[in-house]
């Protein structure tokens, strides 16, 4: 696939390196910025990512050719280790911005930063931060999306394609990522969190719903009523106590 710099960014995407496949798009991020220093917004794409991370350290498969595999690299500065989820937040949202164009109902991010249409998974956000002197030094966020997609090894999987029923023109597609998260970053950076925090819990899934999750102790059912300060899921369990859980411990059941 040719991928191109948009026009329509001022920093995200505008410089590429393009691996035709690879093992996984933020370590090879990784090991350039072990040798060098990129531009912010540098984008490493893939057509084939052969050995992709999700979290809790579950592998992520994609087609070759026919999905977005990539890693953005950002140099957040402004943000303390606390804040940490706002650029889960930010990524989340620029993803859900851009698929919304063309899916207007029932797309949802599942805490913490997965993509979901109804009840199956179409993409995903892996962030990998390092931190220097208590600030954020570099923060690569690596992301997949099944696009055109048609057949998965997993029932709980989907694509945009599907959905739609037509195919995609995936360098079409990633500048309008581009364009959605440069946009949030740069409302992060002079606005802070509150609106962008407040659009991805409009758009959370099992919100203020009674669902049965398990954490590290039992099977509950419980209500999500959103994230704290830390990026922490806030459920009320049916007994009316409210536990705060890192994204460990706790799964999400039916």
């Amino acid at each position: 696939m040719h991928y191109i710099s948009p026009s329509s960014t001022q920093f995200i995407g505008q410089h590429i390196i393009y691996k035709a496949a690879c093992a996984s798009t933020n370590t090879v991020a990784a090991h350039y910025l072990d040798k060098q220093t990129l531009p912010e917004g540098a984008a490493i794409i893939t057509d084939h990512q052969y050995q992709g991370r999700g979290q809790r350290g579950h592998a992520w498969y994609s087609e070759p050719n026919k999905n977005l595999t990539l890693s953005i690299i950002l140099y957040p500065a402004f943000l303390v280790p606390q804040q940490s989820f706002e650029l889960n937040i930010i990524a989340a949202l620029a993803i859900q911005q851009t698929l919304s164009v063309y899916i207007p109902h029932e797309l949802r991010i599942k805490w913490p930063n997965d993509i979901y249409y109804q009840d199956k998974k179409m993409g995903g956000i892996l962030i990998e931060n390092t931190l220097e002197r208590g600030r954020f030094k570099i923060s690569i966020i690596g992301i997949g999306l099944n696009i055109n997609q048609l057949s998965f090894n997993l029932p709980s999987a989907t694509s945009l394609s599907l959905i739609c029923q037509r195919t995609f023109h995936l360098p079409q597609l990633l500048e309008q990522l581009w364009v959605s998260l440069e946009r949030n970053y740069l409302q992060l950076q002079r606005q802070g969190i509150a609106s962008l925090r407040a659009a991805y819990l409009h758009n959370m899934y099992w919100l203020h719903e009674v669902h049965t999750f398990q954490d590290t102790n039992h099977v509950f059912r419980g209500t999500i009523q959103g994230i704290n300060a830390a990026g922490q899921l806030v459920v009320k369990h049916i007994d009316c106590a409210i536990k705060h859980y890192n994204v460990q411990e706790l799964t999400f059941i039916a």
